[in-house]
């Protein structure tokens, strides 16, 4: 350990928490463009600027995070902090910085850079930047150059996991202030930190980066990545067929079929260790809008997850690329407990006429435009107990707003997966939509349960926490799992190591290499 300071080393333990060195990949750093196909254009190249997910593809290879959490074995690896110790209280964690790690002008990455960055994220006025506010990050204190404490308002055990967040991208302070701020940073990369840097922007049609081979990590495979616009799935699938791009995001189930039967090219399908999951909302709402009171009864709460049926929403809402979900943890996770299989249609009438509502009832369904094929389904399963669902489809921007105001009765979302302190979060009563209680259940019996699922580092006394949370919720409802999501690609057939980010969304470009 560094020396931070008598006080505070003795406030630290060295937990085992020093990420593992990527596997080495199977080829050296090349020449070659990789040329991705993407379904829209971004708004903005920094997430501080605009919340879409649009933006996403471009900020892990801009902008370094001092860790990265790799979806495939559920392992936080060093990236702008090569080593990190949590203190035995959970409230604090000192981060030690690679001396190494400079921007893209070769300036060294400081800790005076990611206190600014990580401010700059709490003051954005975006829901996705301001992602800083759920993990309890209350504030910073500076050692050295390449040192610091970052400090949480409550025990967090997952403080450090939470800094591989796309949202916690650093910037260099000095680089952005010279370009005149976060929204020409925005356009043109001024400030990065990452393994890539900015080359241009070429409005409607494509984005290129450039591999930084001053980079203090483990290098880019591919020389350049060209981004392409191409809105429409099909335009994208034939793009790859026709050899105008390697690799496409996006790529629609319908399509899967037609992509494995290409020569030469493949369908990479990623479990993104991301849960679909349904809020009910049993809060008082707004001024704008009154959840329906049913869904302040248990009964009915558990009467609607009895009549979903999961093994039929991962087969015909995702077409079979999903797997029926039961836990609020993904098979990967250390917490991952099974809640069973409680399917029961005659059992969801019963528990509905019991608590008095045997002629149903309308429900609001708050969800993203891309999720009408779920929803449809959901629609069909939940009118077989007299429930009726009136679909609220919308965009990101307003499917968050609706979200952080409790307009809705039912809120379906995709997370939790690559985070588990969240789950304990949704069901917490203390908190509201921003700390991830979208469903505004409250019983006080299950805060000791939550409060050592957020600050235990000890695995075994964190699963069984987990495991009672899961029990209750398996009486309460207040969150119901639905399905674990995969994300479909199109690629070459030489390309190798696709992964997902930490949201177990983005496909992380700059580590495919080619055989």
């Amino acid at each position: 350990m560094k020396k931070i300071g008598i006080l505070l080393a003795v406030l630290m333990i060295a937990v085992a928490v020093m990420g593992t060195v990527t596997p080495a990949k199977a080829a050296e750093p090349s020449d070659k463009t990789l040329r991705v196909g993407l379904a829209m254009e971004p708004t903005a190249i920094c997430e501080l600027i605009a919340a879409s997910s649009a933006n996403c593809p471009f900020t892990h290879l801009l902008y370094d995070t001092l860790v990265a959490f790799d979806s495939r074995d559920q392992t936080i690896r060093p990236r702008l902090a090569d080593s990190w110790e949590i203190a035995e209280d959970s409230k604090s964690a000192v981060i030690h910085l690679n001396e190494n790690a400079t921007a893209v002008d070769g300036s060294p990455v400081t800790a005076s850079d990611v206190v600014f960055s990580f401010k700059m994220a709490k003051e954005a006025p975006t829901t996705i930047a301001t992602q800083y506010t759920y993990y309890d990050v209350d504030n910073f204190e500076i050692i050295d150059d390449h040192t610091l404490v970052v400090k949480t308002y409550e025990p967090y055990a997952g403080i450090v996991h939470s800094l591989g967040n796309k949202n916690f991208g650093v910037f260099s302070q000095h680089l952005m202030e010279e370009a005149g701020g976060a929204e020409v940073c925005a356009k043109n990369g001024a400030c990065a930190t990452g393994a890539y840097k900015f080359v241009e922007w070429v409005e409607g049609d494509h984005i290129t980066l450039e591999r930084r081979d001053d980079y203090f990590g483990e290098k880019g495979y591919y020389k350049y990545i060209t981004f392409y616009f191409i809105g429409d799935g099909s335009a994208r699938a034939m793009s790859l067929q026709s050899g105008d791009v390697d690799f496409i995001y996006g790529l629609g189930t319908a399509l899967v079929n037609d992509i494995a039967a290409t020569p030469g090219l493949q369908v990479i399908e990623c479990q993104s260790n991301s849960i679909m999951t349904m809020h009910l909302n049993a809060g008082e709402g707004n001024e704008n809008f009154t959840p329906n009171p049913a869904l302040k009864d248990a009964r009915v709460r558990k009467a609607i997850a009895y009549a979903i049926q999961k093994e039929a929403l991962a087969m015909v809402a995702y077409d079979g690329h999903a797997l029926p979900a039961d836990s609020l943890a993904p098979r990967t996770s250390k917490y991952y407990e099974p809640m069973g299989d409680y399917y029961d249609l005659e059992a969801a009438k019963a528990l509905l006429a019991e608590a008095g509502y045997a002629d149903g009832f309308t429900l609001v369904v708050n969800a993203l435009q891309s999720e009408s094929k779920l929803c449809e389904v959901l629609q069909n399963q939940l009118a077989q107990i007299g429930i009726t669902l009136e679909l609220n489809l919308g965009d990101i921007p307003s499917w968050q707003q609706n979200a952080m105001s409790g307009s809705y009765d039912i809120y379906l979302m995709s997370r939790f997966g690559s985070q588990v302190f969240m789950t304990a979060s949704a069901l917490d009563g203390r908190r509201g939509p921003l700390q991830e209680n979208y469903s505004f259940v409250d019983d006080p019996s299950i805060y000791e349960a939550i409060d050592t699922v957020y600050g235990t580092t000890d695995i075994e006394k964190g699963k069984a926490a987990y495991t009672e949370l899961m029990q209750w919720n398996l009486e309460n409802f207040a969150v119901i799992p639905l399905v674990e999501t995969a994300t479909l690609f199109g690629a070459i057939d030489t390309i190798q190591n696709a992964s997902l980010d930490y949201n177990g969304m983005q496909c992380m470009y700059g580590w495919l290499y080619e055989e």
